[in-house]
């Protein structure tokens, strides 16, 4: 069994993959702003946002309760949106 400590390292080297996840994605919703303004259209799409979040949802096999997917979910696409404006 391992220790505390040990769980704790392995929380930080996932915590690490995730920001720099995260700051991939923001990098993509620049870029996908910056089309959308070139081709006049608008930032919100409703209908992809809840297909991914549909697809999210079908992808959540863990322990990862539902309603935190959908709130952290909905906070990357908030900030993919301002970015996007």
């Amino acid at each position: 069994m391992e220790n505390l400590q040990d769980y704790r390292n392995q929380l930080e080297q996932i915590d690490e993959k995730l920001v720099a996840l995260l700051n991939d994605r923001c990098e993509l919703s620049l870029k996908i702003g910056q089309w959308k303004k070139l081709h006049a259209v608008p930032v919100l799409d409703s209908g992809r946002e809840a297909d991914v979040m549909a697809k999210l949802k079908s992808l959540n096999r863990g322990t990862l309760p539902e309603s935190y997917l959908e709130k952290i979910y909905q906070a990357i696409v908030e900030c993919s949106r301002s970015l996007q404006k």
